[in-house]
């Protein structure tokens, strides 16, 4: 932790730095134009029944919805974050969130994590992950029933950005579990990085899922 004005410690914060035992710390930047808030009402409510299932399975669909409405988020809502995700590499859709993200995940972070033995922080760092995972992986599996376009070769590349992120995150959890000593900035960065990555992958599955299931979506439309 660092230290603030009069020697009182001050909350662990993410600051763009080199790689250091493998973990890539992330800058805190603003989500700009229309799709951020968008993106954040849409992939909270796939973030909520995460919590509220506690780490089962995604949820059906009317689940999702619900959650969704409770959000405020509108159909318009999810056209626009399914575009800033489609169009936005995941790198910088990592590298972006709003101080009142920020703020809520630093509380997440000081009250869930930073208590944990180093066990303990491996496995909850791994439940939320393996499940943002199978997420992606379903929503893989069910790509090349996409219809073809503009949009679905945007998808394509998410789709690998996603398998490489993924696979970084295990990477530090193979790290952190063989006894690497990581600082409470590093830990909350990884927090950071699973949330939204979390968040981009649960909006773009939805509309993966609408769009074989025969409904009209952005992926029947142009650029």
């Amino acid at each position: 932790m660092r230290r603030g004005p009069g020697g009182t410690r001050g909350r662990a914060r993410p600051r763009k730095s080199s790689h250091r035992k493998g973990v890539i710390f992330i800058m805190a930047d603003p989500i700009q134009g229309p799709g951020g808030d968008a993106i954040r009402k849409i992939g909270q409510a796939g973030g909520d029944l995460a919590s509220q299932a506690g780490g089962a399975k995604k949820t059906g669909p009317s689940k999702f919805d619900e959650v969704m409405k409770q959000k405020g988020a509108t159909p318009a809502d999810e056209i626009e974050a399914t575009k800033q995700v489609l169009q936005t590499d995941v790198k910088t859709q990592i590298n972006q969130i709003s101080p009142a993200e920020q703020a809520k995940l630093q509380q997440e972070f000081d009250t869930k994590v930073a208590p944990l033995s180093r066990p303990e922080q491996v496995r909850y760092f791994a439940v939320r992950i393996r499940r943002s995972k199978e997420v992606f992986l379903q929503m893989k599996s069910q790509s090349p029933n996409v219809e073809g376009g503009a949009w679905k070769d945007k998808m394509v590349d998410r789709l690998d950005e996603f398998g490489v992120e993924y696979g970084n995150l295990e990477t530090v959890l193979d790290k952190m579990a063989s006894g690497q000593k990581f600082s409470a900035q590093e830990l909350l960065s990884i927090q950071i990085r699973a949330h939204r990555i979390a968040q981009s992958t649960e909006v773009l599955s939805k509309a993966v899922e609408q769009s074989v299931s025969g409904m009209k979506t952005i992926f029947q439309t142009n650029v």
